[in-house]
């Protein structure tokens, strides 16, 4: 579930409430940090365990300053933030990323 902040900054940004395209699949390390180098990190949630681990739990993206931003899970599951003219282009790039090897 995509935190109510992470709503609140969609729509603060593109004056409009998100349309949501959630996908339940577990994305490789290495599919999240290409998406990371691709968009501007809004949102970081961490926490420091013990052993002075830094393990990332929940991260808030901004994919496409036209209406795409995406919520990361601590699982590394995607959630789409868009405005209802960028399904395509989420799809496209679900198609890419279902190309990097994992």
């Amino acid at each position: 579930m995509v935190p109510k902040n992470c709503i609140d900054i969609f729509i603060e940004r593109h004056k409009n409430s998100p349309s949501f395209f959630e996908i339940q699949k577990i994305f490789s390390k290495e599919i999240i940090k290409k998406l990371i180098e691709k968009s501007k990190i809004v949102w970081v949630h961490k926490i420091l365990e013990e052993e002075g681990i830094k393990k990332n739990l929940h991260q808030f993206l901004e994919y496409d300053s036209q209406g795409i931003m995406i919520y990361i899970s601590d699982e590394n599951k995607l959630t789409f933030l868009i405005t209802p003219d960028k399904i395509q282009n989420v799809e496209l790039l679900l198609t890419q990323l279902n190309r990097i090897k994992k």
